[in-house]
Order: C-alpha cells, then sequence, then structure tokens
C-alpha cells in the first residue's frame, strides 16, 4: 500500500530532536539518500542546511525557507519560457 502525504499551509511539521548528534546523523542520512537517487547535494545545500544549524532554525523554519524558495526558483523558471 502507497502512502500519499500532502502538506498545505496550515500544517504544522513535527518538531524533530534537538540533539545535535542526531540532528547532524539526520541530515548525513539525508545527503547519502539524494546521492543514491541521483540527486547530490551542492555546495549550496550543504551551505543553508549548516546556516539552518548555526542559526538555530526550527524545522517548520526551515520548511518554510525552503518552500518559498522553490516557489520563487519555480516562477523564474517559468517566466523564463
Amino acid at each position: 500500500m502507497r502512502r500519499v502525504f500532502l502538506y498545505n499551509k496550515g500544517m504544522k511539521m513535527p518538531e524533530v530532536s534537538t540533539n545535535p548528534v542526531s540532528r547532524k546523523q539526520r541530515h548525513l542520512d539525508a545527503i547519502k539518500l539524494h546521492e543514491i537517487e541521483g540527486n547530490p547535494f551542492t555546495s549550496e545545500d550543504n551551505a543553508l542546511f549548516e546556516m539552518f544549524e548555526r542559526e538555530g532554525w526550527t524545522g517548520q523554519q526551515r520548511r518554510e525557507h525552503i518552500v518559498k524558495e522553490a516557489r520563487r526558483r519555480a516562477g523564474l523558471a517559468a517566466a523564463a519560457e
């Protein structure tokens, strides 16, 4: 059975452990998974996530920033066509 989860603006992302060791491990796991999927992290991606950690952004703040940036880029791509 395949499950599909959709987020809307009213949904909140659950907070995960704030333990820096487990957060770092999740980040390393994500990098590995992206490589397996053929979509490796770029130096820009790494810099973004390092900034999130350094500045102590919450999961919700991170998600909002990433979604906003993805929409901005999608708008630029659509305008270029």
